[in-house]
């Protein structure tokens, strides 16, 4: 059979026939979803890969099978059939029920996928031009820790699984070029295999970035280790700044006291830091966007990806939300981090989106971007400097031009009548809030 995979992407990014992407180049990297399900596509199928944010589909495509990779809550209204959960397990299922004409509506996986039959990912079938690296792989997948706004551990449960140490060795082994990214949820979640994991990847000096908890920092080995096995950068997720909002989520783990040591020790090593951020916790009132920008900027942060506060379906904090009554929007495209969908506890809606918009545009000013590239000179890691922190705040710089988020930060002082006008276009239109 002809099968076409496809990656789709939201409205403002979606192309038409010979138009350019419009997302920035550097944060489109291959992701490993629709790697993953064509890796496990038996080999006497005929395969195409087409990624909406680099190229518009072609509905007159020859094509028996589509199958179209994504995240959400119910989709057997658009489709003739879900796939729910890993892949491997289900997918080669579902082609042999479609060649024998019985065709189930929904697939679910019946147990966990082990890691160490996971098969090459076909990287040639994507147009390499079209991303900043097409060199992603995994480690691990899924979380020890079980946060309230998260779908990992709804996804794979609370429990991580590891792949065989030699197994990513040799994938990394045949990766061509230096730069690699680890898809990993947590890939320093159990500190013992990464460690192993790190000391093998020494040797094939490789420079790479992932994602971790903060808790890496509480040992020096494991720092001191993935700095010397190429690591350059780690994606964080900080949350908030609010030790009350962390508890309320399931995330005490994280210590707003200790922050300030963790960063350092990181930094020092030559780690480059971008933290995850979430705004609009029960604990949150209008005064943490300018509390947390003063933050970020004395500890020197080198990225930031802020998101409102999202009740995915399937979460504990999406049941939350539904007991309270606090949804305000069910638009499933509206669930994508940059739109407010609930009634935030300690202020207003529309003065979340402002709050959210406001750090992002003051975060990545000229003069605030041109401050810390600067003060990394004198830090170890002259490499994550110039390829990883420069590039990644031009790239938010231009993102936050280019879709006009610069909000406004909000206070407990604006007439609630001034809101309200600018709340509808800020819900229904955009991600911008303007008043």
């Amino acid at each position: 059979m002809k099968i076409l995979l496809v990656t789709p992407c939201i409205e403002k990014y979606l192309l038409k026939p010979g138009e350019k992407p419009k997302e920035v180049k550097l944060f489109r990297f291959s992701m490993l979803s629709v790697l993953t399900v064509a890796a496990c596509t038996p080999k006497e199928h005929e395969l195409k890969i087409i990624d909406e944010h680099i190229e518009a589909v072609d509905f007159d495509e020859d094509a028996d099978v589509v199958g179209i990779s994504f995240m959400t809550a119910e989709a057997l209204e658009h489709c003739d059939a879900v796939v729910i959960g890993e892949a491997e397990n289900s997918w080669p299922r579902v082609l042999r029920d479609i060649e024998n004409n019985r065709l189930q509506r929904v697939y679910q996986s019946r147990r966990p996928v082990d890691l160490g039959t996971l098969q090459p990912v076909p990287r040639h079938l994507l147009r390499k031009n079209g991303y900043i690296t097409v060199n992603t792989i995994q480690a691990t997948r899924g979380c020890n820790n079980a946060c309230e706004f998260c779908s990992v551990s709804p996804f794979y449960g609370r429990k991580q699984r590891f792949r065989p140490i030699d197994r990513v060795v040799e994938e990394l082994e045949s990766i061509p070029g230096m730069f690699v990214l680890f898809i990993d949820d947590n890939i320093t979640g159990d500190a013992e295999y990464a460690k192993r994991l790190f000391r093998a990847m020494i040797p094939l000096r490789k420079k790479w970035i992932s994602q971790a908890s903060l808790k890496i920092a509480d040992d020096e080995q494991l720092v001191q280790l993935a700095a010397k096995s190429g690591c350059c950068g780690l994606f964080v997720g900080l949350e908030s700044i609010n030790s009350r909002s962390l508890y309320e989520v399931e995330k005490g783990f994280n210590r707003t006291e200790r922050y300030g040591e963790s960063f350092r020790k990181l930094q020092d090593a030559g780690i480059g830091i971008e933290t995850g951020l979430i705004f609009g916790f029960d604990h949150d009132d209008v005064s943490v966007f300018e509390r947390t920008l003063d933050f970020l900027l004395i500890h020197n942060i080198d990225a930031i990806q802020v998101s409102a506060l999202t009740p995915l379906p399937g979460t504990g904090l999406y049941e939350k939300m539904v007991r309270e009554r606090r949804i305000i929007d069910h638009r499933w495209q509206h669930y994508d981090y940059r739109h407010v969908v609930f009634r935030p506890n300690n202020m207003r809606p529309e003065q979340l989106q402002n709050g959210v918009d406001w750090i992002i545009g003051e975060f990545y000013s000229t003069g605030n971007i041109a401050r810390r590239v600067f003060s990394n000179f004198s830090k170890p890691n002259l490499f994550r400097n110039l390829f990883v922190t420069l590039p990644i705040n031009i790239g938010y710089h231009r993102d936050a031009r280019r879709w006009g988020i610069h909000g406004q930060l909000p206070t407990a002082k604006v007439l609630r009548s001034a809101y309200d006008s600018s709340w509808s276009h800020c819900r229904f239109e955009g991600v911008s809030s303007r008043i």
